[in-house]
């Protein structure tokens, strides 16, 4: 059984599998049934073992609060989404100040692209009059979605100047660190706004 174990681990397309596929490759191949662990042993023994694969999170579940020392300093940009009464979905990106708590910059839409976090983020620049020293100092923050980790998106903060929470590889889309607060507030100055002024009326499923 050790040379019919080594046999298929020395295989071209079996180099990278593991006990579990090399046992079932044994039942199926020469009709052996064996215990997993037997396997794990054998190919340990035979040094063929491959090594284990550990994945580690992108990003630390806690993330620690940023505390600027005046406004347009730090920034943090979050989406939310509703609906209206005729159930039609919106999207709202929203740009905090870190310092202030200010809302410096919005973008609605029935769509959540990268095309809508750039214009919440342009908005924000323009209506706080940043220049180019102001936006080498700004550091925003969001979380790892599709739009904020977009091509176009990271694009647009490089040519604006403004620099993320970490360093991030050439070439490579960045991870920007999660708000963990930021949707909170959203929701609370929103979302449930807009839900009293046009409340949702539920449909029944069937019959009364």
């Amino acid at each position: 059984m050790r040379e019919q174990i080594k046999a298929l681990c020395l295989e071209d397309r079996h180099k990278t599998y593991g006990h579990r596929r090399i046992r079932a490759l044994l039942k199926r191949r020469c009709g052996l049934s064996v215990a997993r662990k037997t396997v794990a042993r054998i190919m340990k023994d035979l040094g063929l073992q491959q090594e284990r694969l550990r994945y580690k999170p992108v990003r630390p579940k806690r993330v620690e609060r940023m505390k600027p020392d005046g406004p347009n300093q730090a920034w943090q940009v979050d989406m939310t989404s509703f609906q209206l009464a005729d159930l039609t979905p919106l999207y709202l990106e929203v740009v905090v100040d870190c310092y202030s708590r200010k809302i410096v910059g919005w973008a609605l839409d029935r769509r959540c692209r990268a095309k809508e976090w750039i214009a919440a983020v342009r908005m924000a620049v323009e209506t706080q009059h940043l220049g180019p020293a102001e936006r080498s100092c700004l550091v925003l923050r969001s979380d790892n979605g599709a739009q904020p980790c977009s091509k176009a998106f990271v694009e647009f903060l490089s040519s604006m100047g403004v620099r993320g929470r970490t360093n991030t590889t050439p070439g490579r889309r960045p991870t920007w660190p999660s708000t963990g607060t930021s949707s909170t507030t959203i929701r609370k100055g929103y979302t449930r706004r807009s839900t009293i002024e046009r409340p949702l009326r539920w449909r029944p499923l069937g019959p009364p």
